[in-house]
């Protein structure tokens, strides 16, 4: 049962990166939005409630849950930019503060290479911020039938 509740995080953030088309190197930020969204997730073992749920008392918030690997621009503060500077930064969203002791999210600044956590985010989260294969195919889902058909006759 351990190795399953170990191989279940990694499973769930191998197929993040994978999908978002993000470097081996944000693994951890993976493991620990997968254990953040597992944590906020009902367990049939816990009677459909939520180990938050259990270990806190009260439920969780879901308004503050973001697409993994989709474009955040974090809002630079007046004080850190001139009068004809950008009002934000573009980054990439890799986690939740909360798991480092940080309200707000956990992005990465790609400008820079450097991890940031800011609370002032606006979220693209229909474009991801590396454009794979996967996610130029944004296959409709009348055409999933089709292509499985298809692959079923060729093998």
């Amino acid at each position: 049962m351990a190795e399953r509740k170990n191989r279940t995080p990694l499973d769930a953030s191998r197929s993040m990166l994978q999908v978002v088309g993000l470097e081996h190197r944000f693994w951890q930020e993976a493991v620990a939005t997968s254990c953040y969204l597992q944590n906020r997730s009902p367990h049939k073992v816990l009677g459909l409630n939520t180990p938050y749920m259990v270990w806190f008392g009260h439920t969780p918030k879901f308004t503050n849950l973001r697409v993994f690997g989709s474009i955040a621009y974090s809002h630079i503060p007046q004080e850190k930019r001139k009068k004809l500077d950008p009002h934000a930064k573009k980054c990439i969203m890799v986690g939740y503060g909360e798991s480092s002791g940080v309200k707000g999210y956990k992005l990465f600044d790609p400008s820079n290479q450097k991890f940031i956590f800011s609370r002032s985010v606006t979220f693209d989260e229909d474009a991801l911020f590396y454009d794979t294969e996967l996610s130029h195919r944004k296959m409709k889902l009348q055409e999933i039938p089709n292509r499985l058909h298809l692959n079923n006759e060729n093998g």
